[in-house]
């Protein structure tokens, strides 16, 4: 094919074709595997060739966990293995090797590459059962619209045959628009005519859709708002109404309280005035126990004085006990010196009688003075028993 392309991208590149066949067909060309070793293979010849990049990456139509198989047959290397029919026709077909990756989304893939879509671009597909999904995929997307040219190497002996999803016509049967180098079985299709424009048709479509399913959300969101706002004007009209009434209400409460405050002052003015009334009776009661207090001291003052000579006339009563007990007992004295005396006067009668009959006047005057003497004391004694 003698025309160019401005980015190529061959997933599943594997070790063939040569540089030169990618060179010779694009100023950039990404060779995308997921076996390490090819890569690392690659990336050494490709050393010195600006325009060739490598990459590993295990391409799926999503990002998930993935596992890489690797046969001995490199072209049943990939994330499915062969079919039971494919291994029942190569009975040689083995497994070397199982490597878990993270796949990589052929969309995320294209998106980093990012090929000009207003120039030529070239897709080669060598992943075996996965083409036909990679292609619905990259349809679904749009993403097909960014190449002028797929091509799709089917595996050996493989039954699948691709559908070409609406943006791609063929496969295409003109010897030029083949590639030397791939199995004589490539199939190479051109992207539809109108792709781009229906694309772009779609594109504005699913715009157009957004932009009306925004209207109408809008729409719907104005609509709730109204029914929002008109539910809220009756709700704040009832609220008014109820306001109104709490207003009226609470007019009919102040005047009430007003009423009740007047009545409280009144009240609290006649408490003041009894609280005066009592505090003026308080002092007059505080004066009065001034002089009651006076007045208690007064008798207590008079009835210590009492005591005192309630005291001093014990004392004296027990003194006069005293001296009426000591009279008595000079009584009792005198009356025996007096009987004593009688005797004596006797004696002294009868020796006075035979000496000197003279001397009885004599006598009798000292008999009849100590009578006198005697009665005197007993006159005493009577009068202190009676005080």
């Amino acid at each position: 094919m003698s025309s160019s392309y401005h980015t190529l991208i061959h997933l599943g590149a594997g070790t063939q074709p040569p540089a030169a066949f990618y060179t010779m067909l694009a100023e950039n060309s990404w060779l995308v595997d997921a076996d390490s070793e090819v890569i690392a293979q690659r990336a050494s010849e490709f050393e010195d060739q600006p325009g060739l990049q490598v990459r590993q990456a295990l391409i799926d139509t999503e990002q998930r966990p993935g596992t890489f198989h690797r046969y001995n047959l490199s072209w049943a290397n990939g994330l499915i293995p062969p079919s039971q029919e494919v291994q029942m026709l190569y009975p040689g077909l083995v497994c070397l090797a199982k490597e878990d990756q993270l796949t990589t989304d052929i969309k995320q893939l294209i998106n980093e590459i990012a090929p000009d879509s207003h120039r030529s671009n070239l897709l080669i597909i060598d992943l075996g059962e996965q083409a036909q999904l990679l292609l619905n995929e990259l349809q679904k997307s749009g993403h097909l619209c960014a190449f002028s040219h797929v091509v799709v190497i089917p595996a050996p002996r493989s039954t699948q045959s691709i559908v070409p999803p609406l943006g791609l016509h063929g496969p295409l049967h003109n010897t030029e628009v083949r590639f030397e180098g791939f199995s004589d079985h490539q199939q190479v299709f051109s992207l539809h005519p109108l792709a781009k424009e229906n694309r772009w048709l779609t594109q504005s479509l699913e715009s157009e859709q957004g932009k009306t399913a925004q209207l109408t959300q809008e729409r719907d969101a104005l609509k709730a708002q109204h029914d929002e706002q008109a539910q809220r004007a009756e709700q704040l009209a009832q609220e008014n109404a109820t306001f109104k009434d709490d207003i009226a209400r609470l007019k009919q409460r102040r005047d009430e309280f007003k009423a009740q405050a007047e009545q409280h002052q009144q009240e609290l003015k006649q408490i003041q005035q009894h609280l005066n009334d009592l505090t003026h009776e308080r002092d007059e009661k505080a004066q009065q126990l001034e002089g009651i207090k006076k007045e208690r001291d007064d008798l207590k003052h008079q009835l210590e004085e009492a005591l005192q000579k309630k005291e001093d006339a014990l004392h004296q009563n027990h003194l006069n006990v005293q001296a009426k007990n000591a009279a008595e007992s000079r009584v009792e004295a005198l009356e025996k010196e007096l009987e004593s005396l009688k005797s004596e006067t006797s004696k002294i009668r009868q020796i006075v009688d035979e000496e000197n009959k003279n001397d009885q006047q004599r006598i009798e005057q000292e008999m009849r003075k100590a009578e006198a003497q005697l009665d005197l004391i007993k006159e005493i004694l009577v009068q202190g028993k009676e005080s």
